[in-house]
């Protein structure tokens, strides 16, 4: 109680991350890692990314740099993105992170182990078809599915 106000208050004591949300991102990253290396993965049609996956991440990380947020972990991005009802998981997170910057959409630098920074380009509408790993993926989806 303050000033005549009842509120409600909560005080954590500790805060961790489940184990089964740890034990996933580890798989997703083995995955990732998988692909990358060219191995053959079963079903990569959940980690191309998609031309709304791509809009809706540059959209949401513009109006965040013009509110002076430019850096991210990439949990912190998963989550945003969630919370803006958008969810993208960590392999098409990263195939993402990796085509805005192979194409220049966004200057994508990792400053730390999975920390990103972003800053806006001016650069227009650019064209997702010309990014080397998006066909790629499409590729390997296709040679998957033969």
């Amino acid at each position: 109680e303050y000033n005549g106000n009842r509120t409600v208050q909560m005080i954590v004591k500790d805060l961790r991350i489940s184990e089964d949300y740890t034990r996933s991102l580890e798989e997703d990253k083995l995955k990732y890692d998988r692909i990358i290396s060219g191995e053959f993965v079963a079903d990569l049609g959940d980690v191309i990314p998609t031309r709304a996956d791509f809009v809706e991440f540059y959209n949401m990380i513009r109006r965040d740099i013009r509110f002076g947020n430019d850096s991210y972990s990439i949990r912190a991005l998963m989550s945003k993105l969630e919370q803006n009802d958008h969810p993208i998981g960590y392999v098409k997170l990263k195939f993402l992170l990796s085509v805005m910057k192979e194409l220049n959409i966004l200057s994508v630098d990792e400053i730390e182990k999975e920390y990103y920074i972003f800053k806006l380009t001016n650069n227009g509408k650019t064209d997702l078809d010309k990014s080397g790993i998006l066909r790629k993926l499409k590729n390997q989806l296709k040679d998957s599915r033969q």
